[in-house]
């Protein structure tokens, strides 16, 4: 049941929408360079998706989406506006969609990356770094990638009705053959069908 959208990055941009992911495997195939030299437009296109994104509630099954953005590139931008980057990511943060980085430089110019890297930090992603492009490469970021949303587990606490969780801070910490504790996040206020409950 998942839904995916692709966005090919580059100059400019075909309308793009969410699509099943049987779809999506066909449309990537088709994706190739534009040809354009210049850099490319990486932070309007991230904007763009999340604006597609936030209009996204539920993926075919009815059940409510994981929105997540896999950003592949080199961390060049046309723009290079770092404040508006950051913003960025703390935006997507807000809005619940965690921005996976894959970031790669033939030329090993790795100034850029640090964009990636900021995207993923401020939306509670991460960031991997292809050092060597080689195919096995790009699989193993991909298989690992793949693992942890399939994998990811999911926590469940129960209130009681007279207990209101919104607005209070989590945070989970796990014990056993290996110690792992998470983010600091804020508990979102309870809707009903989408809105405030009363």
């Amino acid at each position: 049941g998942e839904v995916v959208l692709i966005f090919p990055e580059g100059k400019s941009h075909s309308e793009p929408e969410l699509a099943p992911l049987k779809t999506a495997r066909a449309k990537v195939a088709g994706v190739s360079q534009d040809g354009t030299a210049g850099d490319p437009a990486l932070v309007e296109t991230v904007e763009r998706a999340l604006i597609l994104l936030k209009k996204a509630k539920t993926n075919p099954e009815g059940q409510p989406l994981r929105k997540v953005i896999l950003l592949i590139g080199d961390g060049r931008d046309r723009v290079g506006d770092r404040d508006r980057v950051t913003r960025l990511g703390a935006r997507a943060a807000k809005e619940n969609v965690r921005i996976h980085s894959f970031a790669y430089s033939p030329s090993d110019l790795r100034r850029p990356l640090l964009l990636l890297g900021e995207l993923s930090r401020k939306s509670l992603g991460t960031f991997r770094w292809l050092q060597i492009g080689k195919a096995d490469s790009w699989a193993t970021k991909f298989g690992q990638m793949l693992d942890e949303i399939q994998k990811q587990y999911v926590l469940t606490y129960f209130v009681s009705p007279d207990d209101d969780p919104g607005g209070k801070k989590l945070k989970v910490t796990t014990v056993g053959r290996i110690a792992a504790s998470s983010n600091d996040t804020k508990v979102p206020a309870s809707l009903c069908n989408d809105e405030p409950c009363d």
